[in-house]
């Protein structure tokens, strides 16, 4: 029936064009009849299957069985049960009433030719009697519900079920948009098992249209189709080279690379008209020519905000997207700065922005007139004129437990959703608060036994063992800022918040294990500053960064003379070197990379370690202090630290995702084996931001680290899609532009 509301287990009786998500009339309402009348006179559904989508693919494609019918019953009923369940609406018996017509044509042949005359006639008059009946009660009670439903222009049946993906395939790259929805709502496209797959509503089995990913097994995710229909452009990673923006076809499956960024995080994707739009922290907001590949940087990439979701609204004149206020360098986005994000429009040829929505991301524009966007786990809608490019009235929850995409403190501010422009929706369940799995802090040997540290689970950063091996300074991300913390490793006591004024962040230990440095924006700018250990005295300041730079503190020298540090301007970072008797600062060489450099010195003081990234590649290099010009090439990875005796260099391999060693000799020349994979991934853990947030023990046998929660959702891998046809329908219902 054509009643608008929530309806479960209706598949079966579901017209073709229901399933398709298209709006139902009377003809609907004849189909559903005719697979009532089919399962009365047979004892068997018309269309079977063994759950909601094999028995919608049946409905599409199959056909019922009509030699079950009973074998007495005449041609002229099987030909009026036939044109009732005719897939084409148009070829459809149109209204109930003219099957009245078909009970009182003339038989043209005899169903069962033993049959004596007499009988014929008695089967003959049963069948009418019984079909009669029914045909009555339809009559009598379908021009009701269409009269109850035409005066929301042929309401649709709200139909939810869920698409479950095979034993063999499951969602592994949840940093991205792991689905989207074809604009006429027929076909689905998911990434499982790190490759792109392609379902149509009417048929079980989905198939492979994109097999690229990295040669690391790099991720693939946030497929969008194009306006027809016919390609699908999505993010590939590029191993530690970035990420390329990429467009196939989906019927010969040729794919074509249209850009490439050299960030590992596209914050979102979009494809309308001739247009493709994606965000990262690299580049900012750049819109792309899907037929040429022509670029235009729309937003410039900014130090201290990210956007988020761009969108195109009808007619290309202005942008929908979300922008959030970043923490600082050197960290990754996280649920509560999406969750505090703007909703920005922005009118492309007068670049004037205005925010519409305070606290949301992922911002979708739909055609009934709403503004829809996520929220923690649900998405909420508010009313949208995008003429005027105005809001109006309150939010409406509209969807609860939407999966958001997250890996451990990181999050990208997308939702698990998507939906067709013919109101068919399409989303990963996950749990009503997007809370990221909160991290624990771990003792961890070689052999990878780990040993939980007696502190609740946090979202723990750069931890770092004090000279002596007796304390912990340490990260955390706090309401309202961040907080650097001490905790004694030997006692029983809670750790002891260091700072207390701004955002302080990026902790290390002085050589003589007095104080801790760290970086601070207390003064307005992200300098460096260090303060006595025990919190006797005030931070006092160390560095005065330049306008647009920020500090970030890498390592003391053994001597404690020098620190080094990083010095991040307009998303390129410098290493540079401070000097405690001259108290300035100077650059080294020319070492220079787009990320990270996490640099580190030799524990005689020595040697200098550090991390570059060359045309995407990271790459772990040595060079001697004082500096030489000399460097000399470790292996391909990141986040190098020495062991306590020198002869040991940790880093840790983005490719292969494992932590490796080599051991390293100086004498008479610098040299290092060929390094080895430890069997713990001791420097995997990110935390909040992304550099080594695990440090050595002066014993150089056991480390700290931050281990991500093996509870997070991702870990299990998601085999499930939720879809709900008609969905616009219910957006209305709960939100209504009028």
């Amino acid at each position: 029936m054509t009643m608008a509301g929530v309806i479960l287990g209706t598949a079966a009786y579901m017209a073709p064009e229901q399933a398709k998500g298209k709006p139902a009339d009377k003809r609907s309402d004849i189909w559903a009849f005719s697979c009532v009348l089919y399962e009365m006179l047979t004892g068997k559904r018309a269309f079977q299957g063994d759950d909601v989508s094999d028995t919608l693919a049946a409905v599409l494609r199959g056909e019922p069985d009509w030699a079950t019918l009973p074998a007495d019953m005449p041609t002229n009923l099987v030909r009026l049960l036939q044109r009732c369940l005719c897939k084409e609406p148009q070829k459809r018996l149109s209204h109930i009433a003219i099957a009245r017509y078909e009970l009182d044509e003339p038989r043209t042949a005899q169903t069962e030719p033993t049959l004596s005359s007499t009988r014929v006639i008695r089967l003959a008059h049963y069948w009418r009697w019984a079909i009669a009946v029914l045909i009555i009660l339809m009559s009598a009670i379908t021009p009701l519900l269409w009269l109850r439903t035409r005066s929301s222009a042929q309401a649709s049946i709200v139909t939810r079920f869920e698409l479950t993906l095979p034993e063999s395939e499951q969602i592994t790259d949840p940093q991205h948009r792991s689905l989207a929805i074809s604009p006429d709502g027929t076909r689905i496209v998911y990434v499982a098992n790190r490759r792109l797959h392609l379902r149509s509503m009417s048929d079980p089995v989905a198939r492979l249209i994109a097999t690229d990913v990295s040669p690391a097994g790099g991720s693939i995710g946030s497929p969008a189709f194009s306006p027809d229909g016919q390609s699908i452009a999505y993010v590939s990673a590029l191993g530690n080279q970035g990420t390329a923006i990429k467009k196939i076809d989906i019927n010969s499956g040729a794919s074509i690379t249209l850009a490439e960024t050299h960030s590992n995080n596209v914050l979102g994707l979009s494809w309308s008209g001739d247009d493709i739009l994606f965000a990262d922290n690299s580049n900012g907001l750049v819109r792309i020519s899907a037929a040429s590949g022509k670029q235009q940087v729309v937003i410039p990439p900014s130090a201290n905000e990210s956007v988020q979701g761009p969108t195109l609204l009808p007619g290309g004149e202005a942008a929908l997207f979300a922008l959030g206020t970043r923490r600082g360098p050197g960290t990754a986005p996280t649920v509560e700065m999406w969750d505090t994000a703007k909703i920005v429009v922005l009118h492309l040829r007068t670049g004037e922005r205005k925010t519409l929505i305070e606290g949301g991301s992922d911002p979708h524009y739909l055609p009934t007139g709403h503004l829809l966007y996520a929220l923690s786990g649900t998405m909420f809608a508010v009313r949208f004129d995008p003429k005027r490019l105005e809001v109006t009235g309150e939010r409406v929850p509209i969807l609860n437990g939407v999966a958001r995409t997250i890996v451990a403190r990181t999050a990208t501010g997308m939702a698990q959703f998507a939906v067709s422009d013919t109101g068919s929706a399409v989303y990963i369940a996950g749990p009503a608060a997007a809370t990221a799995d909160q991290p624990k802090l771990v003792l961890v040997d070689r052999a990878g036994k780990m040993e939980p540290l007696k502190l609740a689970p946090g979202f723990y950063e750069r931890p770092r063992v004090s000279p002596n091996g007796k304390q912990l300074a340490f990260g955390s991300e706090e309401v309202g800022g961040a907080v650097v913390w001490v905790y004694d490793l030997f006692s029983n006591t809670a750790p002891r918040q260091l700072t207390f004024e701004g955002k302080n962040q990026f902790p290390i230990w002085s050589a003589d294990g007095q104080r801790v440095a760290f970086q601070s924006d207390r003064e307005g700018d992200a300098a460096i500053f260090w303060q006595r250990s025990d919190g006797t005295t005030k931070a006092e300041r160390l560095t005065k960064p330049d306008a647009g730079t920020s500090h970030v503190p890498e390592m003391w020298s053994p001597d404690g003379r020098h620190f080094l540090y990083t010095v991040e301007k307009a998303g390129d970072n410098y290493l540079w070197i401070y000097s405690m008797d001259r108290k300035t600062g100077e650059p080294i060489s020319d070492v220079q990379s787009p990320r990270l450099i996490s640099a580190a010195f030799s524990p005689n003081g020595r040697w200098i370690a550090y991390t570059v990234t060359t045309g995407g590649t990271n790459r772990v290099l040595v060079q001697p202090f004082p500096t030489t010009g000399v460097r000399f090439l470790v292996g391909t990875g990141a986040r190098p630290q020495w062991s306590p005796d020198g002869k040991e260099l940790f880093f840790y391999n983005t490719d292969q995702g494992r932590t490796f060693v080599a051991t390293v000799t100086t004498h008479p020349t610098f040299a290092t084996t060929p390094p080895v994979a430890l069997p713990f991934n001791v420097y995997a853990g990110r935390g909040p931001g992304f550099g080594r947030d695990a440090d050595i023990f002066p014993d150089g046998k056991r480390f700290v680290a931050v281990v991500a929660s093996p509870d997070a959702w991702f870990r299990t891998g998601v085999r499930q899609f939720e879809v709900v046809l008609n969905w616009f329908d219910e957006v209305k219902q709960r939100a209504p532009t009028k």
